[in-house]
């Protein structure tokens, strides 16, 4: 619950509006009610023949109802999701902000479909706290306290009857409906995020499934994780049919308490038997904003875990360096020892080296060695056990990722091309290049000749991780893409791999 109460301090900045959403939210089902209280009594004193001035009264009050409740409608809808997109833009600005700087040492060992529910489904499911959440419970708080009020004015036994009925309706259903969510709905975002990471695989990974003959096993692999989520999510949604249904039936039990109640009242002339159909109809129309907490409780477990996940990420916090790197004449590690984890072996021990701008290096090795952790190193994605790494004349702990890649630029092992065009795809390093520049880039790259013979040439799209081009034509405009960069020290990570 302590995930809840942070996503809810996130609506402080917003309070104004939150509470706008609430107070709309309360006078749209005053209005329900009003309306069924009104036309119930209009349609009582109808039934006498009465004259119509008579009814002038009721008449305009049904009217009065019926078009605030549309309008009060409306507007708490318009209001609401106004909040809770300005939630979802705070959350996810915050979420991209903090996991941004963890990428990837933080994460090496994570699923990508793990961060993609994090990022989709687990961001979805917060930013619905304030409508499905505090504007229902709120409402309903409110519009209890107001209906007990109201028919302690008629009888204090009606509103007796009244908070015992909107108790149970507000309190014990939704709390038998908590506790199946408590039970399925933690279970239900676990299946979620081990299917993305099927899916994610099977997608990715369909080539070397078709080529081993393993497909149909992944297949049937997704369908027993989907069939378990699908029994999972049945019994979830019967569960909340079933606090629904109890919710309908405590509604109809209060409606029968009531009448048992007034009919004495009636007959020794205490109350108008005008208003034995307000009185019983209005409880019914109070009833609208408490069926739905039954749904909003079993809600809670579910959001409270995807909240807690993305917290998780909020709060691991790293200490990014401010320093400004004026110039950058070398890189020398010094002494450097490297593993990836505290119980894995040393990736790089007493290592040493010093490249000068202008000097052209070459470090080879079997696989394995430490050579593209080297690369890592040098844009700080991973930080030295031991030793140290200086940029010119300051060690490398004064200065961010941001500020090396002013003066560094590389081509990892796998490079990364966009679902765009060469042009842009190139243009990644310098969105003010030329086409000659860029065409210079792909000469030096060796890809000129083949973008050449391309039909639309630099506007030819790429494809999803340049799928229109075979490996080595993708690592070439990759380089070409460094190259434009420009920076006086460029990295190539195996360029001839393909």
């Amino acid at each position: 619950m302590k995930n809840i109460t942070r996503i809810i301090s996130f609506l402080w900045s917003f309070k104004w509006l939150a509470l706008a959403s609430i107070m709309l939210g309360v006078a749209t089902f005053s209005s329900s009610i009003g309306l069924m209280m009104t036309s119930a009594l209009l349609i009582s004193k109808a039934a006498l023949h009465p004259n119509i001035a008579e009814l002038s009264l009721a008449i305009v009050g049904v009217r009065f109802f019926g078009i605030s409740r549309a309008a009060f409608r409306y507007l708490e809808r318009l209001v609401t999701h106004q909040v809770t997109f300005l939630v979802s833009e705070k959350l996810r600005v915050q979420f991209y902000n903090s996991i941004e700087p963890l990428i990837p040492a933080k994460f090496q060992f994570r699923k990508s479909g793990d961060l993609l529910k994090r990022v989709i489904e687990d961001v979805e499911s917060v930013e619905l706290v304030h409508s499905r959440l505090l504007v229902p419970y709120s409402s309903a708080f409110i519009i209890s306290l107001g209906l007990t009020g109201i028919y302690y004015r008629f009888d204090p036994s009606f509103a007796l009857i009244v908070f015992c009925g909107v108790f149970t309706g507000c309190v014990v259903v939704p709390a038998f409906s908590f506790s199946v969510g408590l039970r399925y709905g933690k279970r239900v975002s676990s299946l979620q995020g081990e299917l993305n990471n099927m899916i994610i695989d099977y997608v990715q990974g369909m080539p070397e499934l078709v080529t081993y003959g393993l497909l149909d096993a992944h297949k049937e692999k997704i369908t027993a994780v989907s069939d378990k989520l699908l029994v999972l999510q049945k019994k979830n949604s019967h569960l909340l049919s079933v606090g629904e249904n109890l919710v309908t039936f405590v509604m109809y039990a209060t409606v029968f308490a009531l009448m048992i109640s007034v009919a004495p009242l009636v007959s020794s002339g205490t109350i108008s038997g005008l208003l034995v159909a307000p009185i019983l109809l209005g409880v019914m129309a109070g009833f609208e904003v408490i069926i739905p907490l039954t749904s909003a409780a079993q809600f809670i477990p579910q959001v409270d875990k995807a909240a807690g996940e993305l917290f998780e990420v909020i709060d691991t916090q790293i200490d990014e360096p401010k320093g400004a790197l004026d110039e950058l004449s070398y890189i020398e590690f010094a002494d450097a020892e490297f593993a990836y984890t505290s119980d894995s072996e040393n990736v790089l021990k007493s290592f040493d080296l010093k490249v000068n701008r202008g000097e052209s290096v070459i470090i080879s090795g079997p696989s394995g060695v430490g050579k593209s952790t080297i690369v890592n190193l040098i844009y700080k994605f991973w930080e030295l056990n031991r030793g140290s790494i200086s940029f010119g004349n300051s060690d490398s702990s004064h200065y961010g990722t941001d500020e090396i890649g002013k003066f560094v630029s590389a081509v990892s092992q796998k490079p990364y091309l966009f679902n765009s065009t060469i042009r842009e795809n190139i243009m990644v390093a310098n969105s003010n290049a030329s086409d000659a520049e860029v065409n210079e880039a792909l000469n030096l790259a060796c890809a000129f000749d083949f973008v050449g013979k391309l039909e639309n040439g630099l506007d030819t799209y790429v494809g999803e991780h340049g799928s229109e081009f075979s490996g080595g034509e993708c690592r070439r405009l990759a380089i070409a893409r460094t190259i434009l960069s420009d920076k006086e020290f460029l990295i190539f990570d195996e360029p001839t791999a393909d």
